[in-house]
């Protein structure tokens, strides 16, 4: 909610940054009200995931938190806390997407993979790998024009975080912002992620890079 409260304050006076709304940011952080736009607008989440008839699970974690923290597995799907959301959790692969957005149109500066650490029903980042090519990678573009016609106000750098489970893509957040996947986009593809601003130099392939983060 820092980023928000900023963009907010600094919006009246500013018409020349290519940044999100603070409406929209303010959509994007409340991850009750994202959901409930998902849901409106038919974007795959965790709402729509089919639980297993068994062992059913369950991500707790702040409703404007950030990241991965102070986010647990729970077999209750009831939450205590005005401050906490329950979403189902879904067994997959987690992703992430970096864009940068305009106007008339956007760039996928990266696709990266999320290491998640799972300890005593705990969830954490552990590391990134960025730049990577899966083998979905052609069904992302469907995905993400999807999630801008929803969120048609989003600007700028935007980081797009979803799970992969047999096929299927679940949107899980969206940052509104500046991700930590992006300052390793000019070591990857020698390209500055700027450069995407005015679309210069070319998109080349380049190589993967990992980034320890615990």
């Amino acid at each position: 909610m820092i980023y928000y409260n900023y963009v907010k304050k600094i919006a009246p006076d500013v018409n020349n940054i290519n940044l999100s709304c603070a409406r929209t940011i303010l959509m994007t952080s409340d991850k009750l009200t994202f959901k409930e736009i998902c849901n409106k607008k038919n974007i795959p989440n965790p709402d729509l995931f089919d639980l297993f008839t068994g062992n059913k699970l369950y991500i707790e974690k702040d409703r404007t938190g950030c990241g991965s923290t102070n986010v647990r597995i729970v077999k209750d799907n009831k939450s205590y806390k005005n401050d906490r959301i329950i979403e189902k959790y879904i067994p997959g692969s987690s992703f992430s997407i970096s864009l940068h957005v305009t106007h008339k149109s956007y760039h996928i500066m990266s696709i990266n993979r999320q290491i998640i650490q799972k300890k005593k029903n705990h969830i954490k980042l552990k590391a990134l790998v960025v730049n990577i090519y899966p083998s979905f990678k052609n069904h992302l573009y469907n995905f993400v024009e999807n999630i801008l016609n929803a969120f048609p106000k989003l600007r700028g750098f935007i980081g797009l975080d979803f799970i992969e489970y047999k096929g299927e893509l679940f949107l899980i957040e969206i940052n509104s912002r500046y991700t930590t996947s992006m300052s390793l986009i000019e070591r990857c593809k020698k390209k500055n992620p700027l450069d995407y601003i005015c679309d210069r130099g070319k998109n080349i392939a380049g190589k993967s890079c990992r980034l320890e983060l615990i």
